[in-house]
């Protein structure tokens, strides 16, 4: 069943679920349960959550807690059984509720305040290893070795890692500003861009017969070699094990506190895709997406899937293109997920079941870990922006840029959130900007054609859209085009918006 059968009695599922009923409206709702079969899928739905949270030693003890054998706790907050239907819910909803609870508080998953004070003092930016093997394709091994570290290294509650697009995107601004990509003082540049308290560089030295890696660590604010490591792995598959023993000598060179080394450390192999070309496909899919590609950043995605078909996010960005049934899969394949993906993968669960609070809850939880996920940060201003609150839009997609100075969908939709709350001269700033950053894309100009025609620039707008055009004249699936026949009838062009 594709709906709730009673709209009335839906709405009390989480509040069922959290024990806040009184007896009446319990007994009435565990009736609609029994009934409604979308309602019971829903509740049911929390058990998948169970398992994508069971890295947590904090949700694990948790939950034992509430429900295991010795918890009277968890029966006290759940009247006790009158009818046989008691019993099929009770151990559903005392997880649910813990989870809810965990979940919906910012401070209840994994890590205190300290630690995140910790982890903003922490922070690391991870470079690109540099090819000495003299082997061609060691430049993409480098850049796999690269994205297996920030990965692993991202899932240590007391580091704040710089992600792998975001350097990506602090090397393509120093670009714009003139720094290039050989100069010596890169590094320390990129640091000082990210607020980074320390660098991880190193350089591939061999391919064959085995590969063999060095690591350094540096102070970003000296320059000084804090630590060095060399990483030797038969093949790109050996490289699993060997970043997961790197990420326990790297965090003791760092000085972090004791219960870092308690803290849930998964293998990155049981995070992350295990095939450097899918690991490829997907990144350059987030790059084409980025610049409103989609049907080429739906075949990169796909292409990645060839490779591992297990890979969540390859399904949940596939779910944002067209077939919002891949982020069933994407859930599925969470457990091979980081944390930080599998809010994103449970946000959106949330959203295509209609769960606006709880979708919102998810991203709430994702920025309170990881203040600079930009993409969260846009996904929060999307959501206010839709229901027509333009000022928290506008400040969330200030702390995206904050996050990343270039982010092209935050200044894109800056532009359409000052416009909405009537700031044209602001607007026009946002838009130019994006401009500024990318004039080789046609979204930029699309979106500033827009802009101007909602103030009856029709002329201007209309020289936009055919730039726009000559860059990539299938953009959005033919809407440009689209767009280009309403301006030519508003400029009194009827043959030429005809054609």
């Amino acid at each position: 069943m594709s709906e709730c059968i009673n709209k009335r009695l839906g709405e009390r599922l989480y509040a069922y679920e959290l024990g806040m009923l009184n007896d009446a409206d319990r007994d009435e709702f565990e009736v609609h349960l029994l009934e409604c079969d979308f309602c019971r899928a829903e509740a049911e739905s929390f058990l998948p959550t169970v398992s994508l949270l069971t890295d947590d030693s904090q949700t694990r003890d948790r939950v034992s807690e509430l429900v295991g054998e010795n918890a009277p706790a968890a029966e006290s907050s759940i009247t006790p059984v009158r009818g046989k239907h008691r019993t099929l819910w009770q151990t559903v909803v005392a997880v649910a509720a813990v989870l809810a609870i965990l979940i919906l508080r910012p401070w209840g998953i994994h890590f205190d305040t300290a630690d995140d004070v910790t982890a903003s003092e922490n922070r690391v930016a991870v470079m690109y290893f540099d090819n000495l093997s003299g082997d061609e394709s060691a430049d993409r091994l480098g850049e796999f070795v690269t994205a297996l570290l920030i990965t692993d290294l991202s899932e240590s509650h007391y580091l704040r890692v710089l992600s792998d697009q975001r350097l990506r995107d602090i090397r393509r601004l120093l670009e714009i500003e003139g720094v290039s990509a050989m100069d010596v003082g890169l590094p320390k540049l990129i640091a000082e861009r990210a607020n980074a308290r320390w660098l991880i560089t190193g350089s591939v030295l061999q391919t064959e017969p085995e590969i063999v890696i060095d690591v350094r660590l540096v102070e970003a604010a000296t320059g000084d070699v804090i630590a060095s490591h060399r990483l030797t792995a038969p093949d790109e598959t050996g490289l699993f094990p060997a970043i997961d023993s790197l990420t326990v000598l790297v965090k003791a060179d760092f000085d972090l506190p004791a219960a870092s080394f308690s803290e849930p450390d998964p293998a990155v192999a049981d995070v992350t895709t295990s095939s450097p070309e899918a690991y490829r496909y997907y990144l350059r899919g987030l790059e084409l997406y980025s610049m409103y590609y989609f049907d080429e950043a739906q075949a990169s995605f796909l292409k990645a899937l060839e490779f591992d078909s297990t890979f969540a996010m390859a399904y949940y960005c596939l779910s944002w293109l067209g077939d919002i049934s891949l982020n069933e899969k994407a859930v599925y394949y969470a457990q091979k997920a980081t944390r930080k993906e599998r809010l994103f993968i449970l946000s959106r669960k949330a959203d295509l079941n209609d769960q606006d609070s709880l979708a919102t809850a998810y991203l709430e939880q994702l920025v309170a870990e990881y203040p600079d996920e930009k993409v969260a940060w846009m996904e929060l201003a999307y959501g206010r922006y839709v229901v027509g609150d333009y000022d928290t839009a506008i400040e969330y997609l200030h702390n995206s840029l904050r996050a990343d100075p270039l982010y092209r969908d935050a200044w894109n939709w800056l532009c359409y959130s000052y416009d909405a709350r009537g700031e044209y001269d602001s607007a026009l700033y946002a838009i130019n900007h994006l401009l500024e950053y990318a004039p080789n894309e046609a979204n930029p100009y699309h979106s500033k054609a827009d802009l101007l025609a909602r103030h009856g620039q029709a002329d201007e707008a209309l020289a936009l859209l055919k730039r726009a055009a000559e860059i990539k004249p299938d953009f959005l699936n033919g809407l440009l085009l689209l767009s280009i026949g309403r301006m030519y009838v508003h400029t009194l062009e009827y043959d030429s918006a005809h054609a």
